[in-house]
Parts: structure tokens; sequence; C-alpha cells
């Protein structure tokens, strides 16, 4: 007795308890590469039962192998994502499965790095996926959001794409993909570009007061200044004008509108060369808007 357990409330948590249990379990054995301790002998056939059953529990525990790599090396990360996709293609229906599993979850940084690595193997056409998914009904603002933010985690690392190479070479973000990516943000329309991101603390309620177009044009910026052979490619003015007061001409009189760009710019660059979170740099912008400080104020 006494509220220990019976009741459609306990049946719900014992429910949420035993599908974390069995998470815990699967992800391990089947969901990761195998190492020479740890292989399953028939791994195929129970993921294709499991498929059969839930499509969601096999989407969700690929999510999941993933993002419990955060803090590995990019070598461990890219040998996840080829196990992901190796899972994929041995489903019954491997691009009905790629579609399950790319594109019917929230989790839109997860969706890129996939998408990258199967373009990389020429198992999907980049650019149209992109336009696919930054559609209002598949993704919108909270999918260009994650293209963007996993971009600025990872640009800095873009090598050139390794065709058939071992996973010890192949970069997360090729340099194709990086190209692509910057030239299909670049390519959007401006009533895209304008609207504002969500603020990462209140989910998709709140705006951050920061508008896509400045976050797209930051990350740009960062990516030219990295890799300068891009700039043959994405040219950076396209997606908004260049701040002033760079190039060898006067610094901007503290306060003057050029001043104001420069230094929203400079916040926008923190978030991509991960010196401060989007999260962080949000919280920021919104002390200075209410700080007294004009200046501040006007950033």
């Amino acid at each position: 007795g006494g509220g220990g357990g019976s009741g459609p409330d306990s049946s719900v948590n014992a429910g949420i308890q035993l599908k974390g249990e069995l998470m815990r379990e699967l992800i391990p054995l089947f969901f990761k590469p195998p190492t020479p301790k740890h292989s399953v002998l028939y791994g195929p056939s129970a993921i294709r039962r499991l498929w059969s059953i839930s499509p969601t529990t096999v989407a969700a525990a690929c999510i999941e192998a993933w993002r419990s790599t955060s803090s590995d090396t990019q070598q461990t990360r890219y040998a996840s994502i080829i196990h992901i996709i190796s899972i994929i293609r041995l489903l019954p229906n491997p691009n009905g499965a790629t579609g399950t599993i790319l594109n019917g979850n929230k989790d839109h940084e997860f969706s890129v790095a996939v998408a990258f690595v199967m373009a990389d193997h020429e198992l999907l056409q980049l650019r149209s996926w992109l336009a696919e998914r930054a559609k209002a009904n598949a993704g919108g603002t909270l999918f260009l959001v994650g293209l963007i933010a996993y971009l600025g985690k990872n640009y800095r690392a873009a090598r050139p794409r390794v065709i058939g190479g071992a996973g010890a070479n192949s970069p997360l973000v090729s340099m194709e993909n990086l190209a692509q990516s910057l030239q299909f943000i670049r390519s959007l329309d401006s009533s895209i570009l304008s609207q504002d991101i969500p603020n990462p603390l209140h989910g998709d309620r709140e705006s951050s007061g920061i508008k896509i177009g400045d976050s797209a044009k930051a990350l740009i910026d960062a990516c030219l200044g990295t890799h300068p052979s891009l700039s043959g490619v994405v040219d950076r003015s396209s997606v908004a004008p260049p701040s002033t007061g760079t190039g060898g001409g006067p610094p901007p009189s503290p306060g003057s509108p050029e001043d104001v760009e420069e230094m929203a710019n400079k916040y926008f660059q923190k978030i991509y060369t991960s010196e401060q979170g989007l999260a962080e740099v949000v919280a920021m912008l919104k002390t200075f808007k209410t700080s007294g400080n004009a200046r501040e104020n006007d950033i």
C-alpha cells in the first residue's frame, strides 16, 4: 500500500524504466561498432527483427549510440556513423529506413552527421537532401540551426573527402560537404535568413534574438578564415554585407553602427570557435539589452 505502486502512472513509469534498461543493453551490443572483446553473432538478424517490431526503437538506439560518442575522437565518431549506415543498409528497405532514421527525428545534428558520411560514399545527394529538410514541414528553422551548429563545431577539422578510405583518414566533415552546405546556406531566401533562432534554453517557444542570417554569416566568415580555398566557391558577401572597419581601413568609432555590427559579429564568431556556447552568448546578449549601456544595448 501507501502510494507504492499500482495504477496507470506506475505502469507508465515502469514502461519508461524498462525501455531505458533495454536501450542500455541494446546499444553496446548492436548499435556500436564491434570490438575484439565485444561482437554479436546474430546481430544483423536481431536488428532486422527489432526493426520489424519497432522502427522507432532502432532509430532511437542509433541516435543514442551517436550521442554517446560526443566526447570521443573524430575517428571514433566516424566509425560510429559507418556502423549506423551499415545498420541502415541491412534493413529490408534501405531507402525507407534512411528516411525513417535520418528524417523522422528531432536530433538534426545526428541527421546531418550521418547524411554527410552517406554523401561521401555516394549513398545520398546532399544538396537535394538539405533543401528537402529545410522545408517548414520537415524541420525548417530548427533543422537549419542544427546544420549551422554542427558545421560550427566541426568545420576546423574539415579535410578533403577520402574515397573508399579507412575511418582513420576520413573526416566527419569533408571539404566537399562543407562547400556544398555553405553554398546551400548562402542560397537561402531572405525570408528565412531574417527569422530568429529559437532560444536553446527554452526550446522553440522563445526567440534568442539572433537571426539565422547573422549566424550564417558568422559561420561562413569563420570557415573562409580557416579554409581560404573555399573562397573560390563560397562568397561571404551574399549572405549579409561584410562588416566595415576591417581590411586595413581605420577602425570604426565606438558606438557607431559599424562598431556595433563588428562587435555583434565577434559574438557570433565566439559560437563557432567554441569560445562560448550558443546558450552563453544568448544570455550575454540579453544582459547587454538591459545593461543601460547604449553601445551594449545596440549590440
